[in-house]
């Protein structure tokens, strides 16, 4: 795993109800961020934030055969980029995901 520091970020999963694969995730990456409050992690530079596409129409529209989604947003500057990160296999362990993300996030930041 990459261990340089990444600067505060904002992860946000884009999820919709009744769907498995969004479930998955969004427990793995809590799991992840739970564990990085008590564990040196290049993760817990961030912050992780759940979006229902269902509560947000144009979402809706946009992303309702792509959930779950990830993207990454720097935390300085209210004006920063959304960028969208690649999708995760469903077969990652929580191990994984976080090895996943670390690279994911640095190849962006």
């Amino acid at each position: 795993m990459q261990t340089g520091e990444l600067k505060p970020f904002t992860l946000r999963i884009y999820t919709k109800p009744s769907c498995p694969l969004c479930s998955s995730l969004e427990k793995k990456l809590l799991g992840i961020f739970d564990r990085s409050a008590f564990l040196a992690s290049p993760i817990s530079a961030g912050s992780l934030e759940a979006v229902d596409i269902t509560s947000r129409p144009g979402l809706q529209e946009r992303l309702e055969l792509q959930v779950p989604v990830l993207t990454y947003r720097a935390a300085e500057g209210e004006e920063a980029e959304e960028v969208r990160l690649p999708h995760p296999s469903p077969r990652l362990t929580a191990d994984g995901l976080e090895k996943f993300l670390v690279k994911s996030l640095h190849a962006v930041q």
